[in-house]
Protein backbone atom coordinates (compact mmCIF):
# COMPACT_ATOMS: atom_id res chain seq x y z
CA UNK A 1 0.00 0.00 0.00
CA UNK A 2 1.15 3.31 -0.83
CA UNK A 3 1.98 6.07 1.79
CA UNK A 4 -1.74 8.01 3.07
CA UNK A 5 -1.50 11.84 2.12
CA UNK A 6 -1.66 13.67 5.09
CA UNK A 7 -5.09 14.25 6.23
CA UNK A 8 -6.74 18.19 6.32
CA UNK A 9 -7.77 19.33 10.16
CA UNK A 10 -11.10 18.21 10.87
CA UNK A 11 -11.54 21.44 12.96
CA UNK A 12 -10.92 24.95 12.05
CA UNK A 13 -7.74 26.34 13.60
CA UNK A 14 -8.23 28.00 17.21
CA UNK A 15 -7.75 31.41 17.59
CA UNK A 16 -4.51 32.46 20.08
CA UNK A 17 -5.31 32.35 23.80
CA UNK A 18 -5.06 35.67 25.67
CA UNK A 19 -1.54 35.73 26.34
CA UNK A 20 0.19 33.34 27.99
CA UNK A 21 0.70 35.00 31.21
CA UNK A 22 -2.58 33.28 32.22
CA UNK A 23 -1.24 30.40 31.31
CA UNK A 24 2.00 30.59 33.30
CA UNK A 25 -0.08 32.46 36.29
CA UNK A 26 -2.74 29.14 36.20
CA UNK A 27 0.15 26.79 36.11
CA UNK A 28 2.01 28.30 39.38
CA UNK A 29 -0.97 28.16 41.34
CA UNK A 30 -1.61 24.31 40.14
CA UNK A 31 2.29 23.94 41.14
CA UNK A 32 1.71 25.88 44.51
CA UNK A 33 -1.56 23.75 44.79
CA UNK A 34 0.09 20.69 44.57
CA UNK A 35 3.01 22.04 47.37
CA UNK A 36 -0.02 22.47 49.72
CA UNK A 37 -2.01 19.84 49.45
CA UNK A 38 1.18 16.97 49.59
CA UNK A 39 3.51 18.62 51.30
CA UNK A 40 5.79 15.34 51.57
CA UNK A 41 7.02 16.53 47.92
CA UNK A 42 9.20 19.12 50.11
CA UNK A 43 11.41 15.74 51.02
CA UNK A 44 12.61 15.19 47.14
CA UNK A 45 14.56 18.58 47.77
CA UNK A 46 16.60 17.56 51.17
CA UNK A 47 20.29 16.77 51.37
CA UNK A 48 19.27 13.57 53.09
CA UNK A 49 16.93 12.71 49.95
CA UNK A 50 20.04 13.21 47.47
CA UNK A 51 22.14 11.19 49.74
CA UNK A 52 20.08 8.42 49.86
CA UNK A 53 19.01 8.56 45.64
CA UNK A 54 23.19 8.91 45.05
CA UNK A 55 23.45 5.43 47.89
CA UNK A 56 20.63 4.06 45.17
CA UNK A 57 22.40 4.86 42.05
CA UNK A 58 25.71 3.16 43.54
CA UNK A 59 24.26 0.14 44.61
CA UNK A 60 22.28 -0.28 41.39
CA UNK A 61 25.40 0.39 39.79
CA UNK A 62 23.72 3.37 37.88
CA UNK A 63 21.90 0.23 35.55
CA UNK A 64 18.10 0.40 34.93
CA UNK A 65 16.66 -2.45 37.22
CA UNK A 66 13.27 -2.84 34.71
CA UNK A 67 15.78 -2.55 31.20
CA UNK A 68 19.37 -3.52 31.95
CA UNK A 69 20.48 -0.40 30.27
CA UNK A 70 23.01 1.82 31.92
CA UNK A 71 21.44 5.41 33.09
CA UNK A 72 24.61 7.88 31.93
CA UNK A 73 22.70 10.63 30.49
CA UNK A 74 22.24 14.09 31.92
CA UNK A 75 18.96 15.06 33.10
CA UNK A 76 16.14 14.82 31.20
CA UNK A 77 17.70 12.65 29.14
CA UNK A 78 15.77 9.00 28.42
CA UNK A 79 18.92 7.11 29.87
CA UNK A 80 19.44 9.71 32.85
CA UNK A 81 18.89 7.80 36.73
CA UNK A 82 15.85 7.98 38.29
CA UNK A 83 15.50 6.78 41.66
CA UNK A 84 11.86 5.33 42.08
CA UNK A 85 10.04 3.32 44.50
CA UNK A 86 8.80 0.25 43.64
CA UNK A 87 5.71 0.43 46.28
CA UNK A 88 4.75 4.04 46.24
CA UNK A 89 4.80 6.01 48.98
CA UNK A 90 1.90 8.38 48.89
CA UNK A 91 3.46 10.21 51.64
CA UNK A 92 3.91 7.31 53.73
CA UNK A 93 7.18 8.46 55.78
CA UNK A 94 8.91 5.05 55.98
CA UNK A 95 7.89 4.25 52.68
CA UNK A 96 9.92 7.09 51.18
CA UNK A 97 12.95 6.42 53.20
CA UNK A 98 13.58 2.89 52.76
CA UNK A 99 16.41 1.71 50.80
CA UNK A 100 15.14 -1.27 50.14
CA UNK A 101 11.56 0.47 48.15
CA UNK A 102 13.95 2.31 46.17
CA UNK A 103 15.40 1.28 42.68
CA UNK A 104 17.33 2.79 39.64
CA UNK A 105 15.27 3.08 36.63
CA UNK A 106 15.93 4.84 33.25
CA UNK A 107 14.33 8.28 33.18
CA UNK A 108 12.35 6.71 29.72
CA UNK A 109 11.14 4.04 31.72
CA UNK A 110 9.73 5.90 34.52
CA UNK A 111 7.92 8.14 32.37
CA UNK A 112 6.32 5.74 30.57
CA UNK A 113 5.79 1.79 31.75
CA UNK A 114 6.75 3.28 35.67
CA UNK A 115 3.81 6.02 35.48
CA UNK A 116 1.67 3.35 33.91
CA UNK A 117 1.94 0.96 37.09
CA UNK A 118 1.31 3.82 39.74
CA UNK A 119 -1.84 5.02 36.91
CA UNK A 120 -3.28 1.27 37.10
CA UNK A 121 -7.01 2.21 38.35
CA UNK A 122 -7.19 5.43 36.02
CA UNK A 123 -9.07 4.63 33.07
CA UNK A 124 -7.85 4.08 29.53
CA UNK A 125 -8.84 4.76 26.02
CA UNK A 126 -8.15 3.47 22.61
CA UNK A 127 -7.66 6.06 21.12
CA UNK A 128 -5.86 8.54 23.53
CA UNK A 129 -6.26 12.35 21.89
CA UNK A 130 -3.17 13.47 23.91
CA UNK A 131 -0.50 11.22 21.09
CA UNK A 132 1.19 13.53 19.15
CA UNK A 133 3.02 13.04 15.69
CA UNK A 134 5.99 10.60 15.88
CA UNK A 135 9.78 11.31 15.91
CA UNK A 136 10.74 8.33 15.34
CA UNK A 137 10.29 6.54 11.88
CA UNK A 138 6.90 4.74 12.13
CA UNK A 139 4.67 2.58 10.25
CA UNK A 140 1.55 1.09 10.99
CA UNK A 141 0.48 -2.78 10.18
CA UNK A 142 -3.34 -3.08 10.07
CA UNK A 143 -5.58 -6.34 9.73
CA UNK A 144 -7.83 -8.87 10.85
CA UNK A 145 -6.92 -11.05 13.23
CA UNK A 146 -3.92 -14.12 11.44
CA UNK A 147 -3.48 -12.20 8.49
CA UNK A 148 0.56 -11.92 9.61
CA UNK A 149 1.01 -8.49 10.67
CA UNK A 150 3.29 -10.12 13.33
CA UNK A 151 5.01 -12.34 10.56
CA UNK A 152 5.22 -9.10 8.74
CA UNK A 153 6.92 -6.80 11.33
CA UNK A 154 9.18 -10.14 12.74
CA UNK A 155 10.31 -9.66 9.01
CA UNK A 156 10.94 -6.31 7.73
CA UNK A 157 12.49 -4.93 11.44
CA UNK A 158 15.89 -4.38 11.76
CA UNK A 159 17.53 -5.40 15.41
CA UNK A 160 17.29 -2.26 17.61
CA UNK A 161 13.29 -1.49 16.45
CA UNK A 162 11.02 -0.93 18.51
CA UNK A 163 7.73 -3.29 17.52
CA UNK A 164 4.05 -1.79 20.10
CA UNK A 165 1.82 -5.17 20.01
CA UNK A 166 -0.95 -5.21 21.97
CA UNK A 167 -0.53 -9.11 22.49
CA UNK A 168 3.25 -8.70 23.37
CA UNK A 169 2.24 -6.21 26.07
CA UNK A 170 -0.21 -8.30 27.53
CA UNK A 171 2.13 -11.29 28.00
CA UNK A 172 5.00 -8.79 29.15
CA UNK A 173 1.88 -7.76 32.01
CA UNK A 174 1.43 -11.53 32.98
CA UNK A 175 -0.94 -12.93 30.18
CA UNK A 176 -0.06 -17.04 29.51
CA UNK A 177 -0.36 -16.60 25.66
CA UNK A 178 -0.26 -14.22 23.14
CA UNK A 179 -3.78 -14.94 21.82
CA UNK A 180 -6.01 -16.69 24.22
CA UNK A 181 -5.26 -13.84 27.16
CA UNK A 182 -8.10 -12.78 29.48
CA UNK A 183 -9.44 -9.13 28.37
CA UNK A 184 -11.15 -8.46 31.53
CA UNK A 185 -7.55 -8.82 33.87
CA UNK A 186 -4.97 -7.73 30.88
CA UNK A 187 -6.93 -5.02 28.78
CA UNK A 188 -6.90 -2.23 31.00
CA UNK A 189 -2.72 -2.12 31.87
CA UNK A 190 -1.82 -3.57 28.24
CA UNK A 191 -3.66 -0.83 26.47
CA UNK A 192 -1.84 1.77 28.91
CA UNK A 193 1.48 0.46 28.44
CA UNK A 194 0.45 0.45 24.97
CA UNK A 195 -0.77 4.32 25.13
CA UNK A 196 2.32 4.84 27.07
CA UNK A 197 4.90 3.59 24.25
CA UNK A 198 3.00 5.67 21.58
CA UNK A 199 3.42 8.94 23.55
CA UNK A 200 6.84 7.98 24.04
CA UNK A 201 7.67 8.23 20.40
CA UNK A 202 7.07 11.98 20.46
CA UNK A 203 9.39 12.36 23.33
CA UNK A 204 12.50 10.27 22.48
CA UNK A 205 14.30 9.75 19.54
CA UNK A 206 16.07 6.49 20.18
CA UNK A 207 14.68 3.79 18.30
CA UNK A 208 16.11 3.78 14.13
CA UNK A 209 12.16 2.77 13.14
CA UNK A 210 8.96 1.83 14.81
CA UNK A 211 6.21 -0.41 14.17
CA UNK A 212 2.60 -0.59 15.46
CA UNK A 213 0.64 -3.33 15.26
CA UNK A 214 -3.28 -2.11 15.14
CA UNK A 215 -6.17 -4.06 13.60
CA UNK A 216 -7.68 -1.02 12.36
CA UNK A 217 -10.36 -1.88 9.88
CA UNK A 218 -12.12 1.35 9.81
CA UNK A 219 -10.82 3.74 7.61
CA UNK A 220 -11.85 6.24 9.80
CA UNK A 221 -9.77 4.36 12.65
CA UNK A 222 -6.71 4.23 10.19
CA UNK A 223 -7.03 8.25 9.46
CA UNK A 224 -7.35 8.66 13.24
CA UNK A 225 -3.92 7.32 13.44
CA UNK A 226 -2.57 9.02 10.36
CA UNK A 227 -3.35 12.23 12.01
CA UNK A 228 -2.07 11.80 15.48
CA UNK A 229 0.43 9.86 14.89
CA UNK A 230 1.77 10.68 11.38
CA UNK A 231 3.63 7.60 10.53
CA UNK A 232 5.65 6.93 7.09
CA UNK A 233 3.35 4.52 6.21
CA UNK A 234 0.13 2.44 6.93
CA UNK A 235 0.27 -1.02 5.64
CA UNK A 236 -3.03 -3.12 5.40
CA UNK A 237 -2.80 -6.88 5.05
CA UNK A 238 -5.76 -7.66 3.20
CA UNK A 239 -6.15 -11.65 3.69
CA UNK A 240 -9.59 -13.51 3.72
CA UNK A 241 -11.51 -14.67 6.47
CA UNK A 242 -11.04 -18.15 5.13
CA UNK A 243 -7.34 -18.32 5.03
CA UNK A 244 -6.86 -16.17 8.42
CA UNK A 245 -9.04 -19.71 9.97
CA UNK A 246 -6.72 -21.90 7.73
CA UNK A 247 -4.20 -20.28 9.41
CA UNK A 248 -5.99 -20.55 12.73
CA UNK A 249 -5.99 -24.20 12.93
CA UNK A 250 -2.40 -24.36 12.39
CA UNK A 251 -1.71 -22.50 15.91
CA UNK A 252 -2.33 -24.48 18.41
CA UNK A 253 -2.97 -21.56 20.47
CA UNK A 254 -5.83 -19.69 18.25
CA UNK A 255 -9.68 -20.80 17.59
CA UNK A 256 -10.05 -21.21 14.10
CA UNK A 257 -14.06 -20.55 14.21
CA UNK A 258 -13.27 -17.59 16.56
CA UNK A 259 -10.76 -15.98 14.50
CA UNK A 260 -13.10 -16.47 11.46
CA UNK A 261 -16.15 -14.81 12.61
CA UNK A 262 -13.67 -11.83 14.20
CA UNK A 263 -12.04 -12.01 10.89
CA UNK A 264 -15.22 -11.92 9.12
CA UNK A 265 -16.44 -8.77 10.91
CA UNK A 266 -13.03 -7.01 10.51
CA UNK A 267 -14.02 -7.61 6.68
CA UNK A 268 -17.66 -6.12 7.40
CA UNK A 269 -15.88 -3.14 8.89
CA UNK A 270 -13.59 -2.63 6.22
CA UNK A 271 -13.43 0.64 3.90
CA UNK A 272 -10.21 1.22 1.34
CA UNK A 273 -11.31 4.42 0.48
Amino acid sequence: MGKLKALPPLLAPLKPHIGPVDRFSSERERHQRRWTEQPWRAWYGTADWKRLRKAVFDRDRWRCQMTGKLCVQKHPGPYSPVAHHKTPHKGNHELFWDIDNIQTVSKAWHDGEGQAGEAGTKPYTMYPKWLKASLVPLTIICGPPCSGKSSYVAKHKAEYDLVIDLDVIAVELGAPSLHNWDRDAFLAPAIRKRNDMLGNLSRYKNHNHAWFIATAAKRSQREWWQRMLEPEDIIILKVTADECARRAQQDSERNADATYIAAREWWMNYKEN
